[in-house]
């Protein structure tokens, strides 16, 4: 199918959008530690991203050994909790943790959108900030390519260019000749992904799992169809944009059609 025969592009990003990253995270937290009292999960798992930060930059130019900054940013996370947590608990946690990441699952609702979508002529594909590798193993994973070929994968580390730069976008609609104007991006970053899409001149979705949309001062950005706040409500949204097009462009050509 060429790109003029497609009634909408569907774009989305991968992580916190087709699937959270906080749920292997938490299944490790719960099968290797959580028998310890009750805590915010929310909270722990921010917290874990958050000290993992501070030494990522370290390990990854081997300043420190990588099992320094596993140990690190569990232990300290759950110290934040009033939990203790010793490094070779650590250590087991982070093997439980890597496993949970080979083992990647898309929620119910959003097999049912992918499902839906890729019976409509539309185009769906991926862009995402990340290292290459690490980015398409996660989409073999989740077996995103039922769905999407791999060539509808653009990751920040394939062209150096990472969101909120625009010209992440920009490159994205040189690949595949899209028409902003059918194009959705669909994402849960408010600056990387809804005010840089729009940047860009395309519509978006914003999956908006922090509900920073909530605050009484907060004004919905441009070019924003739907802020949504669950797989279920995402799936509705973007399952009823893509039918509504569809039979707008069914509706003209059989008006077109007409003597």
């Amino acid at each position: 199918m060429t790109s003029t025969q497609y009634t909408h592009f569907f774009l989305f990003d991968l992580d916190d959008t087709l699937y959270a990253r906080s749920d292997p995270f938490l299944r490790a937290f719960r099968e290797k530690i959580s028998d310890r009292g009750d805590y915010d999960p929310d909270a722990l798992y921010r917290s874990f991203l958050a000290r993992g930060h501070d030494l990522f930059e370290d390990a990854m130019n081997g300043r420190i050994p990588m099992n320094d900054m596993y140990i690190y940013r569990i232990c300290s996370a759950a110290a934040s909790q009033g939990i203790e947590v010793t490094a070779e608990e650590a250590l087991a946690f982070q093997e439980n943790y890597t496993w949970q990441m080979n083992h990647l699952q898309l929620a119910g609702p959003i097999r049912e959108m992918l499902d839906t979508l890729s019976r409509l002529p539309v185009f769906l594909g991926i862009v995402t900030n990340g290292p290459s590798a690490r980015q398409r193993m996660k989409y073999h994973n989740l077996g995103l390519h039922r769905w999407i070929p791999e060539d509808h994968l653009l990751a920040s580390g394939d062209i150096g260019v990472s969101k909120p730069d625009p010209e992440i976008f920009a490159r994205a609609s040189d690949k595949w000749h899209l028409d902003a104007e059918k194009t959705i991006y669909v994402g849960d970053n408010y600056v990387h992904d809804i005010q840089c899409s729009a940047a860009a001149g395309w519509h978006s979705v914003w999956y908006d799992q922090l509900r920073v949309s909530c605050r009484p001062d907060f004004t919905k950005p441009p070019l924003t169809l739907a802020i949504v706040y669950s797989d279920q409500d995402l799936r509705d949204v973007v399952i009823s944009s893509a039918v509504s097009q569809e039979e707008s462009v069914s509706g003209k050509a059989s008006s077109s059609a007409r003597p």
